[in-house]
């Protein structure tokens, strides 16, 4: 019997010929209709076709539009149903739009090849697929063949079953109603019903009437209770899987519902694959939505004290919110609204006043001390009938400034807001239309842009008498639609109808520069801008519908932070952060505001990309390596509310690379691209100090650190060749001990629990080096460990010291059997992570779970329990960034640390049930009515206790 029958059109005969080889090399036994492999010639080809389906054990069907019109392809793929075959179909080619796809293919999971780079890892998916339940498979596929040879004997009574076969046939279809993927046929019952039926022949002559008349009633009537089962189950089937598709076509351009889709399904049938997706939002911003107007939402400001939030719609209202919990946000009275569409909100920096403008030109001044009973402060005031575009209050509100259609800025006395008067009014020139005002965090600055893409900036100190400073211009075309000054005032962000956000250094206002090349991440208009409000980071809200994020802390190498935020139907009008950076206010075409709750364990510190990261022994405190040089450390002992701790730890002249706690917590060891080694005292760990003088003696980069499991010594691995190891037993005076000679730049260190092993990697080989035998000058163990063609990046010992895990630039990892270091072996085939260099792995404290770290931006966690036979757990965790160059567990093994290259550390709680509270409490749970859209065979079920 075949293991599996490939159905294909002919168009793909090159990757299956390269899938049929992986299959076979995997111990598969694939049957293929190649070369009359499994129809000889003439044959009679649909017979021996369907007689090789019933011989194998399970259908797999590669889709493309060739495939989905081939005639033969859907003779298979009947025969395949027919046989109640498990049916797995492989995406090669997408479909064509509008082609129709077999409902045997469309309602399964579907397993990705339409990525050539990928195919290790999808091959490995498919074989687990392959071998899930394959006693069962193998059963099925006996007693199939058997049916069909007695079907085809004219009922032969000598093919029948008795004895031990015919009970473990009777036993298989009673466990058989209740199976996913490959129920019962209708062939088998029947020829396990007339054996059952030939052996009991006897027995029944000996029965009355009346038992035989109970049998059968008890037959039919179980019958009938199978077919009901199994068609619910069919059914609850295919809800599931669309439910799934679902959630992943939303998850790039709807997350909040991606998140919610994925909660239903898994609440159906939880499974790993699922929980790794509920677990990849914890890093993902959410939100919770707030139906506004009718129409476009224009403008929005945050009061300062960050509870109450103000939306201004084209149609003409303007709506207060009460968002002190942004989970559950309330409207605030009835909606304030006016004759004209409003275009510009502005709250002053007391909270006391809220101004709106209108397309009239027109401004109301209002008195939202009491925000549930906003009052008018006034008479309306207006420059002209041109229609105001923006408006910004001072700092101190004492002056208001409003930009309008025909290019004048009106600057206004709002000292006494109950009698407003105009100060002066600035001209743009021929410049056009003044699209946006920004004051500076001083004050003394205002910034307006024009729809000729020019960008003023204007003296302010005295607003009765301004004066220009300087013109900025940017390459490109389009308006300078959008303006924001970071909160230190240094930087500008103006965005333009282009879809670019330049940044300029405005610093000395009267010469300013740009600070590198602009941002690009939608692809229509940057309608608005805003700084977070500790200046990390920049939001644009595009007229794609998306909202781009980006970790500005170095405003000459900004960093995308995550992937684009998507959720609303149309252009994103306007954005707003929270007073205290939690929130990420948003404003849509269709009229819908949205609160993103940013992620309180995605943590932006320095100002490039995080090299390495370390969690203190007890689990409270987090250290991360920058590119820029710090160290930063933070208290996680509530890991959902990491806090950083002071300011970080600096010193080296180059980037940060490698951070190490001791094994008592007590002292830090940071590496740094200079070749010096700092250690710290950090008992106190908000309270870190500098012990003695760096350490010093490569003349390169000092690339990796690691303490001995009794903290008494410290060993480094160095970019000039050299392994050098320290003696710390008292850490304000290290003496050195050896430099070994390596030969070559050493990427990584690593000690073996017992203190009695000292791994190195460099380039393609590890070595393992006997530091009990002599700790001044040891000895290798044995010849170095080699297996793949790729540079060794990192080496780490499971706890229990048996196991030496390594990450490979070729995407590999190995597990080396290290329990005797002097005969290390591999006890399996080497892992496949993904595309791209594994720049870390981390074992888990119980040595039950491996994670990794990869150049594709995810983390794949691995079960490594048995190490010749280690599987991935579900999907690798994603939050959009680029590369993961750290992982680290905390001690508990619940939380896992990452570094990346987007300047950001994130904290994962692994714990799918943190997952869901957030989403609960963020996105929320499905609605009726998007409930009736998704999932409308099932009766509503609600998923969150608390909504």
């Amino acid at each position: 019997m075949s293991g599996v029958f490939l159905s294909y059109a002919r168009e793909d005969v090159t990757f299956v010929r390269r899938l049929h080889a992986a299959l076979s090399a995997a111990g598969r036994d694939p049957a293929w209709d190649q070369d009359h492999a499994v129809v000889p010639f003439s044959a009679p080809y649909e017979s021996e076709i369907a007689t090789a389906i019933a011989r194998s054990e399970k259908f797999v069907f590669v889709i493309s539009p060739d495939s989905l019109d081939s005639g033969p392809c859907a003779a298979e793929l009947a025969a395949a149903v027919q046989s109640s075959k498990q049916v797995i179909p492989l995406l090669r080619r997408q479909a064509r739009d509008g082609q129709p796809i077999a409902a045997a293919v469309a309602e399964r999971n579907w397993i990705f090849f339409d990525d050539d780079a990928r195919f290790e890892a999808s091959l490995a998916e498919l074989i687990q697929t392959l071998e899930t339940d394959l006693d069962w498979v193998k059963s099925h596929t006996r007693l199939l063949v058997r049916a069909r040879e007695w079907t085809e004997g004219s009922d032969d009574r000598s093919r029948l079953l008795r004895g031990r076969d015919l009970r473990a046939a009777e036993a298989w279809l009673a466990e058989g109603d209740a199976h996913p993927q490959a129920p019962p046929t209708s062939d088998q019952r029947a020829f396990i019903t007339a054996s059952r039926r030939s052996a009991d022949r006897v027995a029944w002559l000996q029965r009355t009437v009346l038992a035989i008349g109970l049998v059968i009633a008890v037959a039919l009537a179980s019958v009938a209770l199978v077919q009901r089962n199994q068609a619910i189950h069919q059914r609850n089937l295919a809800v599931y899987n669309r439910t799934v598709a679902e959630g992943l076509e939303f998850g790039p351009t709807n997350t909040p519902l991606a998140a919610k889709l994925n909660l239903a399904a898994y609440s159906m049938r939880p499974g790993q694959v699922l929980a790794s997706r509920l677990l990849s939002t914890e890093n993902t911003p959410l939100s919770t939505l707030l139906t506004s107007g009718t129409k476009s939402v224009s403008s929005m400001a945050y009061s300062p004290d960050g509870r109450t939030l103000v939306s201004a719609d084209e149609d003409g209202t303007v709506r207060l919110w009460d968002i002190a919990d942004p989970a559950h946000p309330r409207a605030l009275g009835r909606p304030l609204t006016g004759v004209h569409a409003v275009s510009s909100v502005a709250v002053s920096p007391d909270g006391r006043v809220l101004a709106t403008g209108d397309t009239y030109g027109e401004i109301q001044l209002r008195d939202i001390t009491d925000p549930a009973h906003p009052r008018p402060l006034g008479v309306q005031v207006a420059g002209s009938s041109d229609a105001l575009y923006s408006m910004a209050f001072s700092p101190d509100g004492h002056t208001l400034a409003s930009s309008d259609e025909g290019g004048t800025v009106w600057l206004w006395d709002t000292a006494d807001p109950s009698h407003p008067r105009l100060l002066s009014r600035l001209l743009n020139g021929d410049a056009g239309t003044a699209e946006s005002v920004a004051f500076s965090p001083d004050g003394r600055t205002l910034a307006s842009g024009t729809n000729g893409g020019l960008v003023w900036l204007w003296n302010v100190a005295d607003p009765a008498h301004p004066h220009l400073l300087s013109q900025l211009v940017t390459g490109g075309t389009g308006q300078a639609v959008s303006l924001a000054f970071s909160p230190d005032g240094r930087t500008l962000a103006s965005g333009k109808n282009d879809g670019t956000i330049w940044l300029w250094g405005v610093a000395d206002p009267a010469h300013p520069f740009l600070t590198g090349r602009p941002l690009s991440g939608g692809t229509g208009a940057a309608y608005a801008t805003a700084f977070s409000p500790d200046g990390h980071a920049l939001a644009s809200g595009d007229a794609d519908g998306t909202i781009h994020t980006w970790d500005v802390s170095q405003p000459a190498q900004p960093e995308p932070l995550g992937q684009p935020l998507a959720g609303d139907d149309g252009a994103v009008r306007a954005v707003a952060f929270s007073p205290d950076g939690r929130t990420l206010a948003s404003g849509g075409f269709d009229g819908t505001v949205r609160l993103w709750s940013l992620p309180k364990t995605t943590l932006i510190d320095g100002t490039g990309p995080v090299l390495n990261v370390a969690l203190s022994p007890d689990g409270h405190t987090l250290a991360s390596a920058d590119l820029d040089g710090t160290v930063w450390l933070w208290n996680i002992t509530d890991p959902a509310r990491p806090r950083p701790l002071g300011r970080p730890l600096t010193g080296g002249t180059g980037a940060a690379v490698s951070v190490a706690f001791s094994p008592d917590g007590h002292t830090l060891a940071d590496s740094n691209h200079d070749g010096t080694i700092r250690l710290w005292n950090v008992t106190d760990p908000a309270r870190p100090r500098p012990l003695g003088q760096p350490l010093t003696g490569g003349t390169r980069s000092a690339v990796s650190v690691a303490f001995s499991r009794d903290g008494r010594m410290l060993a480094s691995g160095d970019s000039d060749g050299t392994i050098r190891t320290w003696d710390v037993t008292d850490p304000a005076h290290p003496q050195p001990l050896s430099d070994i000679p390596n030969g070559v730049a050493v990427a990584s260190v690593a000690f073996s629990p017992d203190g009695r092993t000292l791994a190195s990697a460099s380039n393609t080989e590890i070595q393992l080096w006997n530091i009990a035998a002599d700790p001044i000058t040891p000895p290798p163990l044995g010849k170095p460990l080699t297996g793949g063609a790729g540079a060794v990046y990192w080496v780490t010992f499971s706890s229990d010291g048996h196991t030496l895990a390594s990450g490979d630039n070729d995407g590999t990892i190995r597990l080396w059997n290290v329990a005797d270091p002097r005969h290390p072996r591999l006890p399996g085939q080497p892992l496949s992570a993904g595309t791209g260099t594994v720049y870390s792995v981390a074992f888990s404290p119980d040595n039950h779970m491996l994670a990794s770290g990869n150049d594709d931006g995810s983390i794949a966690l691995w079960n490594v329990v048995d190490l010749a036979h280690p599987r991935l757990l579900g999907q690798p965790l994603t939050s959009g960034s680029q590369a993961v160059y750290a992982v680290a567990f905390g001690p508990g093994g619940r939380t896992l640390a990452s570094g990346s290259i987007d300047g950001a550390v994130r904290l994962w709680n692994l714990n799918v049930d943190y997952a869901t509270e957030r989403i609960c409490a963020t996105a929320g749970q499905l609605t009726h009515q998007q409930w009736q859209a998704y999932i409308s065979q099932l009766p509503y079920q609600a998923l969150c206790a608390h909504k």
